[in-house]
């Protein structure tokens, strides 16, 4: 599509030179669909990526909203809160602003999709944070199987962060209304990787399905952007790690990521 296709020249109006004159005439045609094709190929993208922005700005706003509200309403009954509460509360709401700055930073301009980072982080420490967001959650039972003790991988801490909150949304998002969300989130540490599950007791994935779950555009859910899990792929793959999923109709699913150890 890049390549211009050059006009011919021939000076006589015999039967080649109409030939000619009508070839000539379908190149400009032609090249007008061509510049015609790219704009709507960039406004495309441009659609694809503001939805993009959306989701990931938008994701993180419901448990921090929710966290935000019940501490509200223990201040209003005069419920004496811990201190220790009170800050962790705090250091996961700022660390989770501090994620939706970087996101919104990265996709500020076209041109600069969010490149995973190769940068050793604590796992612990960024699953816990994230974890305290739903901790407060009393419509779901949260699990919580996380090592004590740092453990240090090697990826995009931010990203990962990101991808931990968009995996316990999604479960909790699978359980139908009939049934109380139980949540196990577990993290393992390996020889020469952590690996890391969320699962859920939702109604699965259907078989139909399963091959395109980190395909970008695609969503189970009828408001889903299709998005979040394609780009915890993008994020886990550029750390040389790998993520999967475990599934049952009816029964429940578990994703599950890799990534390496700091060695």
């Amino acid at each position: 599509m890049s390549k211009t296709n050059e006009a011919l020249s021939w000076r006589s109006d015999d039967e080649i030179g109409v030939l000619i004159k009508a070839y000539n005439q379908m190149l400009v045609k032609l090249e007008e669909s061509k510049i015609a094709l790219s704009d709507s190929n960039k406004q495309s993208a441009w659609q694809q990526m503001a939805k993009q922005v959306a989701h990931e700005i938008k994701n993180p706003l419901t448990p921090m909203k929710l966290s935000l509200q019940l501490l509200q309403h223990k201040l209003s009954r005069g419920v004496t809160i811990d201190a220790v509460q009170i800050k962790d509360q705090i250091d996961s709401l700022t660390g989770q602003i501090d994620n939706l700055s970087y996101i919104a930073n990265s996709f500020s301009d076209f041109a600069r999709m969010p490149i995973p980072k190769q940068e050793v982080f604590d796992i612990v420490a960024e699953a816990t944070m994230v974890i305290n967001l739903f901790l407060e959650d009393k419509t779901i039972r949260l699990i919580k199987d996380i090592p004590a003790n740092s453990i240090y991988v090697v990826g995009d801490r931010h990203l990962t962060g990101n991808i931990i909150k968009n995996l316990i949304v999604n479960a909790i998002q699978s359980v139908p209304s009939h049934r109380s969300p139980i949540i196990t989130v577990r993290l393992i540490r390996g020889i020469e990787a952590i690996t890391f599950s969320v699962t859920d007791n939702g109604i699965g994935i259907p078989e139909e399905d399963r091959s395109k779950i980190f395909m970008l555009d695609f969503s189970t859910k009828e408001q889903g952007s299709g998005v979040g899990l394609a780009l915890a792929k993008w994020v886990v793959d550029n750390a040389k790690g790998s993520i999967w999923f475990d599934t049952q109709t009816s029964t429940g699913s578990t994703f599950y990521f890799t990534l390496p150890l700091n060695q």
